[in-house]
């Protein structure tokens, strides 16, 4: 972990607890969710996210490890709609971190800086052909 890493991880547990004295609860039992759609075809590298899935399919990022104890793959919270897969950590970080209040509007910045989300697919899993 980078200082950048560890600055936005200490400030995401920071305003975690936030009107939550006794910090967040543990992810005992939590299981993943199944994932149910087909793969899609992962974008080139540095190209928009699609949504695929792929990388929290294969390996749980830095920040799953360190807030969700859990370095299993897939991703426990890796979910999916209709359409594509996303990150649950962002879309619905109180409920991951087991929170007694909605931080999402205040934890969702964060995550999103700490993940890149929004930006191009970072996933090299698996290299390109040139």
């Amino acid at each position: 972990m980078d200082s950048k890493q560890a600055s936005l991880l200490a400030e995401i547990a920071r305003k975690a607890q936030l009107g939550c004295p006794d910090g967040p609860r543990t992810f005992a039992g939590q299981q993943p969710m199944s994932a149910t759609l087909p793969l899609l075809q992962k974008p080139p590298y540095q190209t928009p996210c699609n949504g695929c899935g792929l990388c929290c399919q294969v390996e749980a990022c830095w920040l799953s490890r360190e807030l969700l104890l859990s370095a299993k793959a897939p991703c426990m919270a890796l979910e999916h709609d209709e359409e594509r897969y996303f990150c649950g950590l962002f879309s619905r970080p109180s409920h991951y971190l087991k929170l007694r209040f909605d931080g999402d509007v205040i934890l969702q910045p964060l995550i999103q800086e700490a993940l890149g989300i929004g930006t191009d697919c970072d996933s090299e899993l698996l290299k390109e052909k040139d």
